[in-house]
């Protein structure tokens, strides 16, 4: 339900609140500090429903369980490196105060 919601709020502000899509104004309007809290839990939202979605299909499909234990574990590792960019961009842009860097 909340990667739902969480979706719907991002394309409405894609299509209505954005002016145009140029690298500034996206940059400011992610830097604004609701708008970055946002766009973080709907990444973090994002990134552990594809998880759960590649888990399913290597528990499927993997078929020794071996490799399918290293694959889930690369898969976490994935998934926290991914989350870890996450914070850290996202932090950049907030501590940034919506000036892009040159």
């Amino acid at each position: 339900v909340a990667i739902v919601l969480l979706g719907l709020w991002f394309v409405y502000q894609l299509l209505f609140v954005l002016p145009s899509f140029n690298y500034i104004e996206v940059f400011a309007w992610a830097s604004d500090p609701l708008n970055a809290i946002i766009l973080l839990l709907f990444s973090l939202y994002a990134i552990y429903h594809a998880e759960l979605g590649v888990q399913t299909v290597i528990e499927d499909y993997v078929a020794t369980e071996q490799l399918r234990t290293y694959t889930l574990y690369l898969l976490r590792l994935l998934r926290v490196m991914v989350v870890v960019i996450s914070f850290v961009s996202i932090g950049c842009m907030i501590k940034s105060g919506g000036v892009p860097p040159v």
